[in-house]
């Protein structure tokens, strides 16, 4: 009755999105601690290399879908925050000859925080 993973969310915060579908009609979450996991530590994303930027949309389209419009506003701006901080520590590490990213990473993380803010 309320569906299975919620495909705009294509990677990421599906479950969370399922989660809180499933509390607000009134299922509870119970936790199994004999249940055990082996994660593969990576083994989907290490395939895909625009994982950071998929996060992003992902919990933008989590945000909007479950707190509306000015939630994804909010996110954008903490995203901007992070990016910002992103490109001034690299800036401010690489004249003190101590680079934290290389040039070659930096460009494409703008290009993908570019295209985030137009989502």
């Amino acid at each position: 009755s309320l569906g299975a993973f919620d495909e705009s969310m294509w990677l990421f915060f599906n479950d969370v999105d399922l989660s809180l579908r499933l509390s607000l009609a009134g299922w509870r979450t119970r936790y199994l601690s004999e249940a055990r996991v082996l994660h593969g530590g990576g083994a989907s994303t290490r395939q895909f290399g625009a994982q950071l930027e998929r996060w992003h949309l992902d919990r933008l389209a989590y945000f909007r879908k479950h707190h509306g419009r000015l939630s994804g506003v909010w996110v954008k701006a903490c995203t901007t925050f992070a990016w910002i901080d992103f490109v001034w520590t690299n800036g401010w590490r690489r004249m003190l000859g101590k680079a934290e990213a290389p040039r070659e990473k930096i460009g494409p993380t703008t290009r993908a925080f570019v295209r985030f803010l137009g989502a």
